[in-house]
């Protein structure tokens, strides 16, 4: 059997107190299970920004071309807290998708052309 955690944190020490429980719950046992835990990747937190440029600008796009647009939290890991502070950053743009991680794993079609184009406007209008 195999089984994958994931975590998610906004603070650090929560998080290595968290990894302490997860490691100290699964340890070698000669009366029971066999276990192994290993940290497959770890990332910085992304601290969201009040008032962030780029959400004001995309929510203004997806509005004027009637586009859905929200603000949640995502609860998978994002490449997003490693980009520098200074660097206004937007993640979790990507269309919906279902049976992640499973030979049936698919997104909505409609959310990709939605997103697609939510993303060119945006940057289209960065141009000028």
């Amino acid at each position: 059997m195999h089984a994958t955690v994931v975590i998610t944190y906004l603070n650090d020490k929560l998080a290595m107190e968290a990894e302490d429980k997860v490691r100290e719950s699964f340890k070698f046992s000669s009366q029971g299970m066999n276990s192994f835990v290993e940290k497959i990747e770890e990332r910085p937190s992304l601290l969201r920004k009040k008032n962030n440029p780029i959400i004001k600008e995309l929510k203004n796009i997806s509005s004027e071309w009637n586009i859905p647009f929200g603000v949640e939290s995502s609860l998978l890991a994002t490449a997003a807290g490693e980009v520098p502070r200074d660097i206004p950053v937007v993640c979790g743009i990507a269309p919906a998708s279902k049976g992640l991680y499973t030979p049936n794993e698919a997104i909505h079609r409609q959310e990709l052309v939605q997103r697609t184009l939510l993303l060119a406007l945006y940057l289209k209008g960065q141009e000028t």
